[in-house]
């Protein structure tokens, strides 16, 4: 899968393919850039419209604990379009 990674100082966005068991593995790497920044895992709107409305898509309930992630990224963005 495609994870987004932003530099905290320079706000430089990367984009790596990497599996599902690793894609927290870049979380606080120095940034390739400016050297000076960490890199922290971004959840920015194209990559959450990625992710969809599992209710919707499958039928399914959402978890709590999905669910639980989905309202901890949309406090973080309030201007996104994720509907918990």
């Amino acid at each position: 899968m495609r994870y987004d990674y932003c530099c905290d100082k320079c706000g430089k966005i990367f984009e790596f393919e990497l599996s599902m068991v690793d894609r927290n593995s870049l979380n606080g790497k120095k940034c390739k850039d400016c050297d000076d920044g960490i890199l922290q895992r971004s959840y920015d709107s194209s990559s959450v419209c990625r992710v969809g409305d599992p209710y919707h898509v499958s039928g399914k309930k959402i978890d709590s604990g999905f669910k639980e992630v989905l309202q901890r990224i949309q406090r973080r963005h309030p201007k996104g379009n994720i509907n918990v």
